[in-house]
């Protein structure tokens, strides 16, 4: 009878430590994928940024990480670096593979040689993909323009669109899109090119969602 009954303690202790194991394993596995879930995807190296302020909206270049934060070029306006404030907060839009992502951080310091800007590792971000929008196609006879030159418009939806033209755009650039039907010019990121044969398809991301009453009546 001891002798059993020493088996059966042991094998409870065996099977209480078991389950233990298994759910520290399955709650750290749970904690890793949501602290992984919550770190946001890093830029590229070189990668276009536009910032948003209270005061206008600029265009940078993120360098790199660092222990400090995300740094990144010191924005341009009218070939003058704009002159912004430790603390200040921001909105920052990117290309990434997936889309645009746009988070919030603010400004934690400012490097004067080199001449770098330190933001802090966003905690509130998000990853756009127009895709996922409502398109409207057979607009293809639509007369459309970017940044002057006609090209050939694919399908549009209120966050973005797909042209085909004869030159290739890089991921990043602002463009003006003009739409025969439409009374304001729309601004734009591109966010790849795919060549086609001889033409290239180029999407884009609008900056502000776009009013398409006109071109669906």
């Amino acid at each position: 009878m001891e002798v059993q009954q020493k088996v059966s303690e042991q094998s409870d202790f065996i099977l209480r430590t078991a389950g233990l194991f298994a759910g520290s394993t399955l709650g750290g596995f749970g904690l890793m994928k949501l602290f992984t879930r919550k770190k946001p995807p890093v830029p590229e190296i070189n990668a276009v940024l536009r910032i948003v302020t209270s005061g206008a909206a600029y265009r940078s270049h993120f360098v790199g990480v660092t222990p400090e934060g995300w740094t990144f070029t010191p924005p341009l306006q009218r070939d003058n670096y704009v002159p912004l404030k430790v603390g200040e907060p921001m909105i920052v839009e990117t290309v990434m593979a997936g889309g645009v992502m746009i988070f919030q951080t603010f400004l934690k310091a400012r490097h004067e040689r080199p001449s770098i800007l330190v933001a802090a590792v966003p905690k509130t971000w998000r990853l756009e993909d127009r895709r996922d929008a409502l398109r409207i196609g057979e607009v293809g006879h639509l007369q459309t323009k970017l940044d002057g030159d006609r090209v050939g418009l694919i399908d549009i939806s209120a966050c973005g669109a797909r042209i085909r033209s004869q030159a290739a755009r890089t991921p990043g650039d602002r463009v003006k899109l003009e739409i025969a039907g439409m009374a304001e010019a729309i601004y734009a990121w591109v966010l790849d090119t795919t060549r086609k044969g001889d033409r290239y398809v180029v999407r884009l991301r609008f900056e502000e969602a776009a009013d398409l009453q006109g071109l669906m009546a």
